[in-house]
């Protein structure tokens, strides 16, 4: 998984004014729902501050995601979506379907012409259909 990537598309859709926004302690309260012993958002500053570590929310907010292992990364990303996929659904199943790995799953064919035929595009149809099927199963599941 890219988590680059996806943060970036996280923060896109965190970073905004209304009801979509995360603050840091809205962002806390969501990474401690997987991990109850993170720090309160008044203790991670303060350990932040004394460390020379940025607060700036973007910084933070990444730093904190990838100190944790992949399926902890997953759950906080997808308790954050959850909290908001009524609101901006389309945007929320973008991010749903990179952590879920579609993206690179989807065949990306680069052929000559002469190469192609009914039973590759065939191939190729059988492989999209499947990382569809593979990214709507994930959502299900999360």
């Amino acid at each position: 998984m890219n988590w680059v990537r996806i943060f970036n598309r996280l923060w896109e859709l965190v970073n905004t004014e209304g009801d979509l926004k995360y603050t840091g302690g809205r962002f806390i309260n969501a990474v401690r729902e997987v991990d109850q012993y993170f720090p309160r958002y008044d203790q991670f500053m303060e350990q932040r501050r004394r460390e020379g570590g940025s607060t700036s929310r973007r910084d933070y907010f990444y730093d904190i995601l990838m100190s944790f292992n992949e399926e902890n990364r997953i759950r906080i990303i997808i308790g954050i979506l959850d909290t908001i996929q009524n609101l901006d659904e389309e945007r929320c199943d973008a991010i749903r379907a990179m952590v879920a790995g579609a993206e690179d799953r989807v065949p990306l064919n680069e052929l000559a012409p002469e190469i192609w035929n009914a039973d590759r595009l065939n191939r190729l149809l059988g492989d999209i259909n499947q990382a569809i099927a593979d990214a709507h199963s994930f959502k299900r599941k999360y």
